[in-house]
C-alpha cells in the first residue's frame, strides 16, 4: 500500500512498488529500516522502497541516503533529513560544505569545503545532534566519505587525504592522496599519477584496502554497497550514443560479468544505483525504470509517473 506525506502540495506522483523492506533491526546494518529495495526521487518528492512519497521541500540539490532515511542539500542552502514517515527536518549543516553519508549507518558526515576550519563533523540526522567534532589540518574538502568508523578527507592543499577514526577521534595521513569514494574493502582513487607511488600503481583505479595495492586501473569507476562489483560507463565514442553500457566487474575475478546496455537522459547524464543487497542495479531512462538482477544480469523496463526522476 503505498503512503504520501506531504510538506507543501505539489501533483501527487505514481510509485510502482518495486521491493520489499526488509528487517528494520537498527542494530543490524544490513538490515535497515529503508530496507534493500529500490529508493529514488522525482523533484521535491522521495520514493521510499516501501512505497511511502514525502515532499522534501527540496526541488533540486544533491541526495544521500543513511540506513534510515535520505539527506538532501538544496542548491540554494539548507539540508533536510526525510524519513519515510513523512518527517521532513533541517539539519545544522553550511551551504559551503562537503557531505557525506553511509547507507548502513544514521550518520552523516561534513566539512566545510573552503576556507576549511580543520573541524569534520559527525551528525545523527534523526535526532540532529552532533555525534563527533573531530579536529584536523585540513585547509580544504575537495572529497568526503564515510563508511563504517572511518572517514576519508582529501585536501587539495595538503595534497593528501586524511583517514579519520570518528568514534575515536584518531587521524592519519593515509598514502593514498586522493580518495574519491571509499567501501568496507576497496576506495576509489582519482588524480594525478604521482599520487600512487605508495600504492604501486601509476593511473587511477580502485585500491584494495587490505594491501594497498591497485586492482582495476582507469577513471570513473563505482563500487556496490557489498563491494562485490565495480561499475563504470563503457562507451564507444559519443557517451549519448546507443553504444552506451554499464560495465560490471567482478571484484573477486578481475573479470566483466555483464555490459549493460543503457540510454543517457537528455542531458547526456547516465546514473545508477544498487539496491543495498546488490541484488538489483538500476537507473532511469527518461520515465523509465531499469532493473536488472545481478544473478543473471536481465533487466526489465517498466513506466513511472514521474517528470525528473533520479536514483538514490
Amino acid at each position: 500500500m503505498r503512503r504520501t506525506f506531504l510538506r507543501t502540495a505539489p501533483a501527487l506522483l505514481l510509485l510502482v512498488p518495486l521491493a520489499a523492506c526488509g528487517d528494520d533491526d537498527p542494530a543490524a546494518p544490513d538490515a535497515a529500516p529503508l530496507g534493500d529495495g529500490i529508493a529514488w526521487r522525482d523533484g521535491a518528492t522521495v520514493h521510499f522502497p516501501g512505497g511511502e512519497e514525502v515532499d522534501s521541500g527540496q526541488e533540486d540539490g544533491q541526495a544521500w541516503r543513511t540506513s534510515d532515511g535520505v539527506v538532501i542539500t538544496s542548491w540554494d542552502g539548507g539540508t533536510v533529513y526525510v524519513t519515510p514517515d513523512g518527517s521532513v527536518s533541517d539539519l545544522d549543516i553550511p551551504e559551503e560544505a562537503q557531505v557525506a553519508a553511509d547507507p548502513t549507518q544514521s550518520v552523516v558526515a561534513w566539512a566545510k569545503v573552503q576556507p576549511g576550519d580543520g573541524v569534520v563533523h559527525v551528525l545523527d540526522p534523526a535526532t540532529g545532534k552532533e555525534r563527533a567534532a573531530i579536529s584536523t589540518d585540513y585547509d580544504d574538502a575537495t572529497e568526503l566519505s564515510i563508511e563504517g568508523d572511518r572517514i576519508w578527507l582529501h585536501s587539495s592543499e595538503l595534497a593528501s587525504t586524511l583517514e579519520i577514526d570518528w568514534p575515536s577521534g584518531k587521524v592519519t595521513r593515509s598514502p593514498l592522496k586522493y580518495v574519491r569514494s571509499i567501501g568496507s574493502r576497496y576506495a576509489v582513487v582519482e588524480g594525478g599519477n604521482e599520487n600512487y607511488v605508495e600504492a604501486g600503481a601509476a593511473k587511477p583505479g580502485v585500491i584494495d584496502l587490505e594491501t594497498r595495492r591497485m586492482v582495476l586501473r582507469g577513471w570513473d569507476w563505482g563500487l556496490s554497497p557489498r563491494n562485490t562489483y565495480a561499475t563504470r560507463e563503457l562507451s564507444d565514442g559519443d557517451a549519448s550514443t546507443a553504444d552506451t553500457r554499464i560495465g560490471v566487474l567482478d571484484l573477486a575475478t578481475g573479470k566483466y560479468v555483464a555490459r549493460l546496455a543503457a540510454r543517457p537522459d537528455d542531458s547526456n547524464w547516465l546514473n545508477w544505483a544498487w539496491t543495498l543487497d546488490e541484488k538489483t542495479i538500476y537507473w532511469f531512462e527518461g520515465n523509465e525504470l531499469v532493473q536488472c538482477a545481478s544473478a543473471t544480469f536481465t533487466c526489465t523496463r517498466s513506466k513511472v509517473d514521474a517528470t525528473f526522476p533520479s536514483v538514490l
